[in-house]
């Protein structure tokens, strides 16, 4: 702003500026910006000099102007972008739609202890609502005690026989440990081997962890 007073400055020198000021206003304006002492110097010399004032009036709208346009241009960005979250995280239903599309899937690569489990499943969407869903939560509801989820965490870490999962404080005793581990079982979420050690079925290991990150709050 300086440089084109100052050029104006220099302008007026010479000749009258195009609203018809006497050149004597060069003098002024070059007067003030050599000895700029204050903001408030600025605004004291805008009212003894009124065509420094409509100057410093047109550089205002300008400042105000550029402002405004950039703010405009930075909030139409941060619509798009939130657009493209709103599309990595799910479409919206539109509106009278009855075409069921896409798939649902989830896959995961855990290690635990000495074990490592990888696994991918994935399914079309109509595939998964157009389905009998009774065998489905039958099973999942294998799981939904929770003396069944201690059960389950710790053979995630720790194959174990009914008498280990009482000593560990697990079931309160045989009876119980046998009630709740033939549920799961039944359900297929776990197995036994010939030495009466129960685990989690190896391909049961990231769908259940899967199910656990799903209940998580977002």
């Amino acid at each position: 702003m300086y440089a084109l007073v100052a050029q104006l400055a220099e302008a007026t020198d010479s000749k009258p500026v195009q609203c018809g000021f006497e050149s004597h206003l060069g003098h002024q304006i070059f007067t003030l910006i050599r000895r700029p002492s204050s903001l408030s110097g600025w605004r004291a010399a805008a009212f003894s000099c009124p065509p420094l004032a409509a100057l410093l009036e047109f550089w205002n709208c300008r400042i105000m102007e550029s402002l405004a346009g950039r703010m405009n241009e930075l909030l139409d960005r941060m619509r798009a972008l939130e657009e493209r979250v709103d599309a990595l995280e799910g479409t919206t239903p539109s509106p009278g739609g009855s075409e069921t599309t896409g798939s649902v899937g989830y896959r995961g690569e855990v290690n635990i202890g000495d074990a490592t489990y990888a696994y991918e499943w994935e399914r079309p969407t109509a595939h998964l609502t157009g389905a009998s869903w009774d065998e489905t939560m039958t099973n999942l509801a294998a799981t939904a005690h929770p003396v069944r989820g201690r059960i389950l965490q710790h053979l995630l870490h720790h194959p174990a026989s009914v008498a280990e999962l009482v000593e560990a404080g697990i079931v309160t005793s045989t009876g119980t440990g046998y009630h709740h581990l033939s549920a799961l079982q039944s359900a297929g979420w776990i197995q036994k081997d010939s030495r009466g050690h129960h685990s989690i079925r190896p391909k049961r290991v990231v769908a259940l962890l899967a199910i656990i990150l799903a209940m998580e709050e977002a």
